[in-house]
């Protein structure tokens, strides 16, 4: 089988329609099992930690994890996480996982991911170090 960019993976699948395709996502459907754990996960400090705030921010990182591990694609070459630029009131981040540019807000009193809404995440010891 053909090994493709873990960045480009998930941009379209053989055999879909033209207007999935340019948007460039598709319906998987799970169990209502997994989608409960899914969501009980989503509302524990780890998913805040690792920046998941949604099901498929979850279920994308464990499938390219897992189909990079099967060969089936190659690793993408970026860190996860790239320091943007430092302003007096805050840093941007970004995040290749997430493929989002974080803000995170630094001042007197405390640090704050505007991605996240939370004080203490991935973002903001990305941001510190």
């Amino acid at each position: 089988m053909k090994r493709v960019e873990s960045s480009t993976a998930h941009q379209g699948v053989v055999g879909e329609s033209s207007a999935k395709a340019v948007r460039g996502y598709c319906t998987v459907k799970i169990p209502e099992s997994l989608a409960r754990a899914l969501d009980a996960y989503l509302m524990d400090e780890d998913a805040e930690l690792r920046g998941f705030r949604s099901r498929a921010d979850v279920v994308v990182s464990l499938l390219v994890g897992f189909l990079e591990e099967q060969g089936l694609i190659k690793p993408k070459l970026k860190p996860r996480l790239e320091h943007v630029n430092v302003y007096e009131e805050f840093v941007l981040v970004r995040d290749n996982l997430l493929d989002a540019t974080v803000e995170v807000c630094v001042d007197r009193s405390r640090v704050y991911c505007r991605y996240c809404l939370v004080e203490s995440c991935v973002h903001v010891e990305y941001a510190l170090s």
